[in-house]
């Protein structure tokens, strides 16, 4: 398996030649996951960790904005 670093090297240089993964992050989102920020703290493997981290950089966002959005989804949100 390839090393973080050179996993996060490709997925660069993929978006240099596809410009359709030189997507915003959708800016709402980034604004409800920075209101009254506190921390959650899980455990989960590593590689995993590392493979989510870099998935989530190429479809243009960050692992805790989708985390955020997948809990309201499937558990709710006080904005409801």
């Amino acid at each position: 398996m390839a090393k973080y670093k050179d996993i996060i090297n490709e997925i660069k240089e993929e978006e240099a030649v596809n410009t359709e993964l030189h997507k915003d992050v959708d800016t709402e989102l980034c604004k409800d996951v920075n209101k009254d920020i506190v921390s959650l703290t899980i455990k989960v493997p590593r590689k995993l960790r590392q493979l989510w981290v870099v998935e989530a950089r190429s479809r243009g966002t960050t692992l805790s904005a989708v985390i955020v959005d997948y809990l309201k989804k499937e558990l709710g949100d006080t904005n409801r």
